[in-house]
């Protein structure tokens, strides 16, 4: 009679393990984000509180990610903290960036012109 042991072996984790890594880095870069923007408007309550909404909105998927990325840059900008604006990106995917060239933001989105992005001139 036959064995009814399977002859296959487990497939290796190491995949797994850094997907693992590499997800739990994230993590930490993005509560590190998460707590500067915190500090950051600590004095301007209604501002984090919008902040807070746009998270929301994004996660929930009320609105996309070209929509956070405006009202990301547009909330930040208002607030004079550019530097919260960049610090966005670890929630973008692949592809997806905001940055500043010439002292102006730029709003990279795949697709987009030639995939070169949109600009946009956020400043109230």
């Amino acid at each position: 009679m036959s064995s009814s042991h399977s002859t296959m072996a487990p497939k290796p984790k190491s995949s797994s393990r850094t997907t693992r890594m590499h997800t739990s880095g994230m993590l930490s870069s993005a509560q590190t984000y998460l707590s500067s923007v915190q500090s950051a408007l600590a004095d301007k309550p209604e501002a984090y509180e919008a902040f807070l909404g746009i998270m929301s909105d994004f996660r929930d998927g009320r609105i996309d990610i070209p929509a956070s990325m405006h009202r990301i840059t547009s909330l930040f900008l208002r607030t004079g903290h550019r530097d919260l604006v960049v610090g966005y990106n670890i929630f973008l995917p692949p592809g997806y960036r905001i940055e500043f060239e010439n002292g102006k933001e730029r709003l990279i989105v795949p697709g987009t012109t030639s995939g070169t992005g949109i600009s946009s001139s956020m400043r109230n």
